[in-house]
């Protein structure tokens, strides 16, 4: 009753205090090893968002001046902060930028919650260009920054460009939309041709083609490698750009080339004759031959694979 806790003939209730005591400790340890955390990533926040490469003073407004009742700075710090905290709705923006009222440390947050209705007429109206522009200057700060340099092995940067599907919808909600019917109904999906840094230890998105409703991935790997090395020619961001099977042609290896880059094409049976003509070539003379380099077996499509080079 008088709050001292008598010692037991074994010692045992002495060592279940001593326990419970440590157990306390290593809760405050913890406590305090997440609020480091939290502070270290706090300012590593501010100093992102103080990047010129993520300031929108070059960002034209798309939307009509009668109206407006949020300024676009903040509804694009609270688009880009709900990116980096990996929401997948503007909703989840919208909850996300209530949690952050007043917490400035957390980066430029809005002083009221950003509704997701808002940054929904936002983004129907603004144009993508812009804003891969301000991608090419985060990877050329990242790029002067030492951070993305190729990984151990590699004598150079490689890019591998793709063609990808963004979205799957019910209806068409711009021109670049394709259409596309099934059993059952019909869909619309909005594609791009993504270009990534795979040799880095962080594969860095680096630049991103819209593919028009048209034509298809092959259709605008010109347009997209020509926006690359625009973006990048000039430095030494990459010498080797990949591609699966569905972009290979003379064509565009040749782009390649010219351009002073080497290039690493899939081929596959979707282009029967060079396949056939590939395998009675090379076939003979792999057999013969030692790997290079091979990676270890896995298991695919029911089978077992391993790549050699």
């Amino acid at each position: 009753g008088d709050g001292v806790v008598p010692e037991d003939a074994g010692g045992g209730l002495t060592d279940r205090v001593r326990l419970r005591q440590a157990e306390f400790t290593k809760e405050e340890v913890l406590v305090e090893k997440v609020s480091r955390k939290e502070r270290q990533i706090q300012v590593q926040m501010q100093r992102y968002l103080r990047a010129p490469s993520v300031r929108w003073d070059d960002v034209p407004d798309p939307r009509s001046r009668r109206g407006r009742r949020w300024g676009l700075h903040t509804l694009l710090d609270a688009l880009l902060v709900g990116m980096l905290a990996c929401c997948r709705a503007l909703r989840d923006v919208e909850t996300l930028s209530e949690q952050l009222v007043g917490r400035s440390g957390l980066g430029r947050a809005a002083r009221r919650r950003v509704p997701d209705t808002t940054l929904d007429g936002l983004l129907r109206k603004a144009q993508p260009e812009p804003f891969v522009a301000k991608l090419h200057a985060q990877v050329r700060e990242m790029k002067r920054g030492g951070g993305l340099e190729p990984m151990v092995g590699l004598p150079c940067g490689v890019v591998t460009m793709d063609g990808k599907a963004l979205a799957t919808m019910d209806r068409k909600v711009n021109e670049s939309c394709q259409h596309h019917e099934q059993e059952g109904g019909e869909y619309w999906l909005q594609r791009a041709v993504r270009t990534v840094l795979t040799s880095s230890e962080v594969k860095v998105c680096v630049h991103q083609t819209m593919i028009p409703a048209a034509t298809n991935d092959m259709g605008v790997f010109e347009a997209s490698y020509a926006e690359l090395l625009a973006a990048y020619g000039a430095s030494d961001l990459f010498g080797i750009v990949t591609c699966d099977a569905g972009f290979t042609s003379l064509h565009n290896a040749t782009l390649v080339s010219d351009s002073g880059r080497d290039y690493v094409f899939g081929l596959k049976d979707n282009q029967p004759a060079l396949h056939d003509k590939a395998q009675q070539l090379l076939l003979e003379e792999i057999s013969r031959a030692e790997p290079e380099g091979s990676t270890d077996w896995e298991k695919r499509d029911g089978g077992w694979m391993r790549r050699s080079l």
